[in-house]
């Protein structure tokens, strides 16, 4: 009888044991599905907010008109693309490099209106 009650008890154990390990796998996996949802906000927020700001800065510029619109309404494209599905983190930080050094100054002429094409250009490929 003894014998019967510590193989019942071990049963119990295990069936313990099966549960909680259960658990722990379904709750790391919410876990880390939110996380993961989480940081892609995180960085599609940044970038939206990036791109409302270049937006700003070419939009007070004393660039043509017609270069002037074709950027704003790029710009326009990318960034409801980036609400969407957002570029990896780091990707985004080089694109960010490249605006900045042309924006930074706030005076855009016509080479850096093409430089700027050309880069919006390749981000909106990034989204295909």
């Amino acid at each position: 009888m003894n014998n019967f009650s510590s193989r019942k008890a071990a049963g119990k154990t295990s069936v313990v044991v099966s549960v909680v390990l259960l658990v722990v796998l379904v709750g790391g996996g919410l876990l880390m599905w939110g996380a993961g949802r989480g940081w892609k906000a995180f960085v599609s927020s940044g970038m939206v907010s990036d791109l409302s700001e270049y937006q700003a800065t070419i939009n007070a510029s004393a660039l043509e008109p017609r270069a002037k619109s074709r950027l704003l309404q790029q710009i326009d494209i990318v960034r409801e693309r980036a609400r969407e599905k957002p570029i990896g983190f780091w990707r985004w930080i080089g694109y960010t490099e490249s605006f900045r050094a042309v924006l930074d100054d706030k005076v855009i002429t016509a080479d850096e209106a093409a430089i700027l094409e050309r880069e919006l250009s390749r981000l909106e490929r990034e989204f295909e």
